[in-house]
């Protein structure tokens, strides 16, 4: 929980072994996704429904119902990014249909483009979006994975199943990690080869007609270093 490795987009999981389920907390230094910083879009005592939605775009089905449900949640707020994550075709056409989203929110998703003109390509291209974000996803996390293993072996080595403390075991962790845990792997890999590894991935699934309506993806990393 170090900030110089949040702040390179590294969370922290706990895990307590409550019956019937287990009880997870994730903790967040850059919310993953983020195209704004998310302390700027609190309402009340939780990220905004924006934030929330963008965090979202995962490569896990379960989460993709949300984020259209969020996206008409800040429509009805009078907000209008709910455009923004709006994947259903016709609740989308339905939404910008007599207002059109402003131009600064078409460049940032040009599927918003077909929308406004009422193409039928729209759900072929809102597909589109959904794979370029699970491949996204994936190669972020594949990023994170391979910097973790050296990392997850110096504290098996360090720890070597004593019982520790949380203050003890904070400390041997933040020793280990000074070693051999890469602070920001994204940022060191490159942004710009991270989103095009994500778009070469989505071009294997997709028609090649449906790449230009892919959105750029850099925005989505406001913050991490």
């Amino acid at each position: 929980m170090d900030a110089r490795w949040m702040r390179g987009g590294w969370t922290t999981h706990f895990t307590w072994k409550t019956r019937p389920e287990e009880t997870c907390l994730d903790i967040f230094g850059i919310a993953p996704r983020g195209s704004s910083p998310w302390e700027e879009e609190i309402g009340g005592l939780y990220a905004s429904r924006h934030v929330v939605a963008e965090m979202k775009r995962t490569n896990r089905e379960k989460d993709w119902p949300c984020i259209t449900a969020l996206g008409v949640k800040l429509l009805k707020m009078g907000d209008r990014r709910g455009c923004l994550h709006l994947y259903d075709s016709a609740t989308l056409g339905n939404a910008v249909r007599s207002e059109p989203p402003p131009e600064w929110m078409q460049e940032a998703r040009p599927s918003l483009r077909l929308a406004c003109a009422g193409d039928s390509r729209l759900e072929a291209a809102l597909h589109a979006e959904t794979v370029f974000w699970h491949r996204l996803d994936a190669c972020r996390i594949r990023l994170y994975e391979r910097a973790l293993r050296p990392y997850v072996s110096a504290v098996r080595r360090a720890i070597a199943r004593r019982p520790l403390s949380v203050e003890e075991s904070h400390t041997v962790r933040l020793e280990c990690a000074e070693r051999s845990l890469a602070r920001s792997p994204v940022a060191a890999y490159g942004f710009d080869q991270l989103i095009e590894d994500a778009r070469e991935a989505t071009a294997e699934f997709v028609h090649p007609s449906l790449m230009e309506w892919l959105p750029n993806g850099l925005s989505h990393f406001i913050g991490i270093r």
